[in-house]
């Protein structure tokens, strides 16, 4: 059940309007055509509903990932991996869905999206990808960095990309929340399959 169903465009007022606008430039940008973000109706879906409640939050959303995700030093399968363990943890299934896709185009093995979306790290990550689960696991499981950690992350992405390794991962706490509390469906005829 969705606690809270996507809204048709003209059932928005002029600020939601706005940023439902906003959202679907970001979608069309971001992430193209890998998921299904947007109902034939017009009406956008996944984290997108739940955001339109509270447009200004939206908005200030957006751009966070945006600027977090353009610090150089920390690359796209690294952000993926820690993504994928996030969603996971919060049995985030909408946000499994949309990102084993995006974790694929971001150079992920299918192997190693299938591991990290159930939660397990793979083996044969590089040592970008490798840190960053390290990262992500100990920020979910402590809510901090163990000195040996924060050593490494400082040596692989260096002290502005640890920051951002950090903030992209309150990020996604963040989402994954959104996506657990609202209870956010798969789109219709959508089934996750996953590794055991």
């Amino acid at each position: 059940m969705d606690r809270l169903p996507p809204i048709l465009p003209e059932e928005l007022d002029s600020n939601q309007l706005a940023v439902h606008n906003e959202q679907i430039e970001f979608a069309s940008t971001y992430f193209k055509d890998l998921f299904q973000w947007q109902r034939s109706d017009g009406a956008l879906i996944g984290l997108f509903p739940t955001m339109l409640r509270t447009p200004e939050v939206a908005r200030g959303y957006m751009n966070i990932i945006k600027a977090v995700a353009a610090i150089p030093g920390i690359s796209f399968s690294a952000r993926e991996a820690s993504v994928l363990i996030i969603a996971a943890r919060y049995e985030a299934s909408f946000a499994l869905y949309s990102h084993i896709e995006i974790g694929k185009k971001s150079g992920l093995s299918e192997e190693q999206v299938a591991l990290l979306a159930v939660g397990k790290k793979p083996k044969d990550l590089t040592p970008d990808q490798d840190i960053a689960v390290d990262v992500t696991n100990e920020l979910l499981d402590d809510r901090k960095l163990s000195q040996g950690t924060w050593e490494r992350a400082l040596d692989t992405f260096g002290e502005v990309g640890v920051v951002a390794m950090v903030q992209f991962v309150g990020l996604y706490i963040f989402v994954d929340l959104h996506f657990s509390a609202f209870q956010v469906p798969l789109p219709e005829g959508v089934h996750l399959k996953q590794a055991s």
